[in-house]
């Protein structure tokens, strides 16, 4: 079981001026299935430009 504490992760700006700390990542995390999970703040009254992502896939065994 992989736990992540919030303030433990690095805070960074994106391009978009979004305040983001990734909790899990594919390429730094063993993790299955292969995905990305981040924690965002946005002043009020602010949007965040949408991040591009690849079609969703599910295996039913």
């Amino acid at each position: 079981m992989l736990i992540r504490n919030l303030h433990n992760c690095e805070e960074f700006i994106a391009g978009d001026q979004t305040r983001l700390r990734e909790l899990l990542h594919p390429d730094k995390h063993a993790i299955a299935p292969r995905c990305s999970l981040a924690h965002a703040i946005l002043p009020a009254g602010k949007t965040s430009t949408p991040m591009p992502s690849k079609p969703l896939r599910f295996t039913t065994f």
